[in-house]
């Protein structure tokens, strides 16, 4: 049963720090108007999947994927930059900022409470060691 535990706890611990990872990555390329790939950065999102609790009681979560939002590029007036439009027009990344920043604040705490649980677990299996 602690393996278990401790098992989902690490799931945990392991999902919330690619998720604070892709949301540090959105965050630093919030103002990139223009990609290797071509185009304004898109706001990466993060999808997690419940891993299904087994016979021997273990369950979890994965991150399954990451997909880009499908929020649409915010356009700033900029006729003298080489990527306006014929408008003057550039297209600006669409990471959303302080949606991010409320991210990970969620994803802070998230890993906060998972490494909590996985102290709390060993400190208890090694206080029933001890004779």
């Amino acid at each position: 049963m602690l393996f278990s535990a401790l098992n989902t706890s690490g799931d945990g611990l392991t999902a919330d720090q690619f998720w604070m990872d892709v949301i540090s990555n959105n965050l630093a390329n919030s103002q990139t108007s223009e990609t290797p790939q071509g185009g304004p950065f898109r706001e990466q999102l993060v999808e997690l999947s419940a891993v299904p609790l087994q016979a021997g009681g273990q369950g979890g979560v994965v991150v399954s994927g990451v997909v880009g939002s499908a929020a649409p590029f915010p356009q700033q007036y900029d006729p003298g930059s080489p990527l306006a439009n014929a408008q003057g027009y550039v297209a600006m990344s669409n990471v959303d900022v302080t949606g991010q920043m409320v991210d990970l604040l969620a994803a802070s705490r998230a890993y906060q409470a998972n490494a909590t649980v996985f102290s709390d677990l060993v400190k208890e299996e090694q206080a029933g060691l001890q004779i």
